[in-house]
Order: C-alpha cells, then sequence, then structure tokens
C-alpha cells in the first residue's frame, strides 16, 4: 500500500477509506479543476454552493420574465419575482389603510403596488374602490387611467362599469362618469343610480338629475332634524347632500327653506364641508346667482377647495346674467393660469365669449397634448382659430389634431371641416368642398360639433355641405330646437321640402311663441304653397315686425296672391326694386309677378316675366305649379282657366 505521500501535498490529509473513495474521484477529475476541487475542498464547495445561489436569485428575482397582460396584448407588461414580493407587501399596507379609513396612505400603497405590476385587477379595483370615497381632483390623471387598464385587463362587468364610474365622480370627472353610464342606464344597481344621479348633477343635466332623484330620494326625506353624520353611512352621506341639493332647487317651498338649512348645516360635518360648498355653488350656478356664487366661492377659497373650474363658472355667470365688463375685468385681474386641460376649456370658453380671443388661443394652445379632454380643447381651439380667421393656424392644429393617436377616430371628420374652413377662408374652395364631402360621408358622431360645423358652413354659404352635416343626424335631435331650426333653414335656402316641412313643423311644435320661428313658418307655407288662410294672417304678422325687409314683403305678397287678393299685393311688390334683391329673393319677386299677372290675365305680361324667372331658384312646389301654368297658356287657355287648372 502506498504511502500518503507519494500522493502529493494536496492529497496528504485524506484518511484511508473515505479519503481514498474522494482520492481515487479525485483523479479520475484531473482535466477537471473544478469539479475536482468540489470534490476535494468542503468550504469551496461551500462558497460554490452560495454562488449558485445567489445567482439563482438573481436569475429569478432581477429579470422580467412574467408576462401579466393577457394574451395579445399592446403593450407587454413583464415583471420580476421582486416586483410581486414588493407589490404584496404594498397592498397589505394598502388593506391596512384602508381599514382605519386613512384614504390618502391606501391611494399611495395601491399606487405603489400598480407601479410593481400595473395589470393586476385586484390592485385596480383597490385604488378605484378608494379614489370613489371622497373628493380627490388631483387624483384625475391616474383615476382616468386605472379605470382604462381595468376596463383592458379585467373581464369588465356591471359591478366594474359602476366602481369606475363612482371613482370618477369622485376625482370630479363626471362628464366621464355619465358618458360611460350612459351605456347602462337600464341595468345599474341601486349604487350605480346614485353615482349616475350624482354624477348628472354636475354635469349639468338637472333634467336627468331630477328624473332619477325622483325614484332615489326616498330614503333621504327632509326631516325636522338637523344634518347628522353618524346618522348614515359614509356612502349614504354623501348621497344625502344631493337630495337636499335637489329639494333646495326644485322642492316645495317648505322643503327648499329646509333643505339649504341642512346643507348649510353640513358644511360644519368635517370632511363634508367641502363637498357642502361645492353642491351649493351649483345650485347657484343652475339658479344663473352671480352674488351666491361670489360668496361661496369665496368660501370655497377659504377652505382651499376653489379651482379654475370654479372661478371659470362664476364669470360664465356673470356674462350670462349681462355683467360682461364686471367679467371681462375680473378675468384680465386674475390672470388665471389652468393647470388642466379641463381648466383649460373652461377658461377658453369664458375668453370666448368675450372676445378674448388671443387670451384664449394661448391658453388652449399650451394644452393640446393627448388627454382625455383633447376633443373638447380641440374643438374650442378651432372655434377661436376660426373666429380669428387664422387659417394657418387652424391648419396646424389639424395636423396636430391627426398626429395624435386615436384622435382622428375619437372626433370623426371633425379635423376634416376644420381644414375645408381652412382653405376656403384662403380661396381654395374646390379644396374646401373636397374636404366638407369627406366629412359628411364619414360622419359626425357629436352632435354640438354637428351644429357648430353646420352653423358655420351656413355663414359662408355652403348650404349644399351643411345639408350633409346636418340631415343624417334627424333622427337622433329630432326634438332638438337648435338643430331644427339649422335644418330648417338649410332646407329654405336649398328648395329641399322633403324634409324642411317636417323640421318647420316640429319647431314650430316645440317653440309655438317664437317670433323667429313663426316668420320661418309662414314663409314655408307660402313657399310650399300650403293653407293659404293661415299663410296671409302669419306673413302679416312678420311684415309688421319687418315692416322694412324686403322678404318679409315678398313673403306676405304671395301670402295675398294665394288668396286671390293680386290687386294688394301688387301694390306691396311696386314697393320692391327688385334690382337691388339677392338671387333667390328676386326669383321669389318674379314668380309671384308672373302669378299676379295671370289672374289678371295679362299673358303677355306674363309671358314677359317668365323669362325673368330663375326656375332652379323655385321650390319643388312653385315649379311644377309654373311649368303646369306654362303648358297650360301655350295650349291656348285663358289665364282664368290656367290659374284654375
Amino acid at each position: 500500500m502506498k504511502s500518503a505521500d507519494e500522493h502529493g501535498g494536496a492529497d496528504a490529509d485524506i484518511g484511508p477509506e473515505p479519503q481514498g473513495l474522494r482520492h481515487r474521484l479525485a483523479q479520475r477529475l484531473g482535466d477537471w479543476p473544478l469539479l475536482r476541487m468540489l470534490v476535494l475542498n468542503l468550504w469551496f464547495r461551500v462558497v460554490f454552493a452560495g454562488f449558485v445561489t445567489v445567482l439563482i436569485l438573481l436569475i429569478l428575482l432581477v429579470p422580467k420574465l412574467w408576462r401579466v397582460t393577457p394574451a395579445g396584448f399592446l403593450p407587454e407588461i413583464r415583471v420580476n419575482l421582486l416586483d410581486l414580493a414588493q407589490e404584496w407587501s404594498l397592498r397589505r399596507q394598502a388593506h391596512t389603510a384602508v381599514e382605519r379609513g386613512d384614504q390618502v396612505s391606501a391611494l399611495a400603497h395601491w399606487k405603489g403596488a400598480l407601479a410593481q405590476n400595473p395589470a393586476n385587477v385586484d390592485s385596480l379595483r383597490g385604488w378605484l374602490r378608494a379614489a370613489g370615497q371622497g373628493l380627490m381632483v388631483e387624483e384625475r390623471p391616474d383615476a382616468v387611467r386605472f379605470g382604462r387598464l381595468l376596463f383592458s385587463f379585467g373581464a369588465t362587468n356591471q359591478t366594474d362599469t359602476e366602481l369606475v364610474a363612482r371613482a370618477w365622480l369622485g376625482c370630479g370627472l363626471e362628464r366621464l362618469a355619465v358618458e360611460l353610464l350612459d351605456l347602462r342606464t337600464n341595468s345599474l344597481s341601486e349604487i350605480g343610480e346614485r353615482v349616475y344621479a350624482m354624477a348628472l348633477f354636475h354635469a349639468g343635466r338637472t333634467n336627468d338629475f331630477r328624473q332619477r332623484m325622483r325614484g332615489l330620494n326616498g330614503m333621504v326625506g327632509v326631516p325636522e332634524t338637523a344634518f347628522q353624520v353618524s346618522e348614515l353611512e359614509p356612502e349614504d352621506q354623501r348621497f344625502r347632500l344631493y337630495c337636499l341639493s335637489d329639494l333646495a332647487l326644485w322642492g316645495q317651498p317648505g322643503e327648499r327653506q329646509a333643505a339649504r338649512q341642512q346643507l348649510r348645516q353640513a358644511q360644519e360635518a368635517g370632511s363634508y364641508r367641502r363637498l357642502a360648498l361645492e353642491l351649493q355653488f351649483l345650485a347657484a350656478v343652475y339658479e344663473s346667482d352671480p352674488a351666491g356664487c361670489a360668496a361661496l366661492l369665496k368660501e370655497l377659497e377659504e377652505v382651499g377647495a376653489a379651482t379654475a373650474v370654479h372661478q371659470a363658472g362664476y364669470w360664465a355667470i356673470l356674462i350670462q346674467t349681462g355683467h360682461r365688463a364686471l367679467a371681462k375685468e375680473l378675468v384680465g385681474a386674475a390672470a388665471l393660469v389652468p393647470g388642466n386641460p379641463l381648466e383649460a376649456h373652461l377658461l377658453g370658453q369664458v375668453q370666448l365669449e368675450l372676445g378674448m380671443l388671443d387670451e384664449a388661443n394661448l391658453v388652449l394652445d399650451r394644452f393640446g397634448g393627448p388627454s382625455v379632454w383633447a376633443s373638447e380643447v380641440h374643438a374650442l381651439h378651432a372655434r377661436v382659430l376660426t373666429k380669428q380667421e387664422n387659417w394657418k393656424g387652424l391648419l396646424r392644429l389639424v395636423t396636430h389634431m391627426r398626429a395624435l393617436a386615436g384622435e382622428r377616430a375619437g372626433l370623426g371628420s371633425f379635423a376634416d371641416c376644420l381644414e375645408g374652413f381652412a382653405h376656403w377662408g384662403e380661396g381654395r374652395r374646390e379644396l374646401a368642398k373636397s374636404a366638407f364631402r369627406r366629412a359628411a360621408t364619414a360622419g359626425i358622431p357629436r352632435s354640438d360639433l354637428s351644429l357648430w360645423i353646420a352653423g358655420e358652413l351656413m355663414v359662408r354659404g355652403a348650404f349644399s355641405e351643411a345639408e350633409g352635416i346636418l340631415v343624417p343626424q334627424l333622427g337622433r335631435l329630432a326634438d332638438d330646437p337648435e338643430y331644427l331650426r339649422m335644418l330648417s333653414r338649410c332646407g329654405y335656402y336649398l328648395r329641399k321640402s322633403a324634409y324642411l316641412w317636417e323640421a318647420i313643423t316640429k319647431l314650430r311644435s316645440l317653440a309655438p311663441s317664437d317670433p323667429l320661428t313663426e316668420q320661418h313658418y309662414a314663409a314655408t307655407l307660402v313657399a310650399l304653397r300650403r293653407n293659404p288662410e293661415e299663410a296671409v294672417r302669419l306673413t302679416l304678422e312678420a311684415l309688421k315686425r319687418f315692416p322694412n325687409r324686403a322678404e318679409a314683403v315678398i313673403c306676405h305678397a304671395g301670402a295675398l296672391v294665394l288668396n286671390r287678393r293680386v290687386a294688394e299685393a301688387q301694390t306691396l311688390l311696386d314697393n320692391v326694386r327688385a334690382e337691388a334683391l339677392p338671387p333667390m329673393d328676386r326669383a321669389q319677386f318674379e314668380y309671384w309677378q308672373f302669378e299676379i299677372h295671370l289672374q289678371e290675365g295679362r299673358i303677355d305680361k306674363a309671358w314677359v316675366v317668365r323669362d325673368r324667372i330663375d326656375t332652379a331658384l323655385l321650390f319643388p312646389e312653385q315649379a311644377r305649379w309654373l311649368a303646369t301654368a306654362i303648358k297650360q297658356m301655350g295650349g291656348g287657355l285663358s289665364s282664368e282657366a290656367a290659374f284654375e287648372r
């Protein structure tokens, strides 16, 4: 048996049996130094095992290996174990904060958890649930982002929809909450109905708010006792304030006084003071009470709750109630700097109303980037630039809108219309008409934009292009007086009796005492040769209101002709300077002159007048009557027989 010395110093400490086995294994691993050291040296094995363990942990913890977004979702989000561990810890802290009622800490911890794993729907729901507990206006951007992420990642159901709407309401995004719940008005839970009603109140849809409240406020009738926070659960406490606002504005006289008193008492209820002041401010806005708005605005400033939204609302009420000079002075003195696109939009509206176009342009230009209010800001900015006739600026805005991802889809063909306005203003009419045709073909989903665009087109005399914007909206806006007024005007100038009669009769039923509507209705009766007795009465009233307007004179003369009172009609027309009339009024003048000559048997003069009538500017009913009369005159009938036929 060989001695240990013969095997070298490295193996001198190896014992007879175990060391011998290890020694023989080490001899076979002579060409593998790392494995040889692992076999022969205990501490090397310990260090190597630790190194491998650390390496494995690094591989598992640092690289983002786990995809947390659904298949096909872009951009793809991946996390590692370290992210998941931190998320778990932050979620525990968020739950703890919720249990102790610390809303601010809960929101911060939920947001931290979402920073580690943005696709965790439970964390998204936790943040949104916490955000919906109170007024957290400063959280608006995150509320929009997290709400949309929940819709993208979760198997969204009715509960999630109401949760997101509740969070948006709590963060001051009332209009977004209304738009979301508008899609599910027939399937809302009781909580969803409450959220919807509260959002409607903030969004200014008072009629819809009152309708919803009729079935919801039974639980919060005005009692004899004062407002007590401890009486109700937190969710009911907030809703009670909205019910009191409803009664304070539209209740019976006794209810109004009691509700207003309780709203004032609610201001002393700690965290409810801000909400009570906010609701009272909105009530003052609805009542167009500038003094009340000013007093409540001061109180909101005292509690640090006044925002640019309240300032702009107060200025808008001043404008509405005829205090334009004071409003302009306050706007100039305040030098208000909006902090977000919503505030920029509201301030820009006030500045546009006051004619402060340069200031509005600067404000809106700063907030033209991607945001939830991008559509509103761009639409208002377009109105400002159009008012300024800044066509180059309008084209730049169009380019910017189209560069934003999804903006074109969100606004439909609005950008095409703006491009058309710019081309029209710079004299490129064919390019403008092409842009307007593209817009009409694609359609404009927003009715407010449709009406503004159609109005601008008619101001420019582009009635055919306005028709393409207005007519497709007939089914959706059949009860909107402004829309019907514009449609009837467009139909009159284009001589489109097919929808003109429907629009003007519907408008008259909605606004029976409006003098302008009566005048348009009377002109339509004459143009379509309907109801001669009613036409002569209404056109006479219009002539008394506008005795110096040639179109009123011609219209009443036409009504007299329909009633065979041709002598009176001729007297009126003799006082009209035909050569000074615009083409359409001139065509009407010659048309009725022709019929007067025909009724009085002056066939030769009728033929002379016939040659001056531009039949392209007549209504279909008038053109058919004229064609029949001329055919009968050419057949040798007497003037009386021709008229009778």
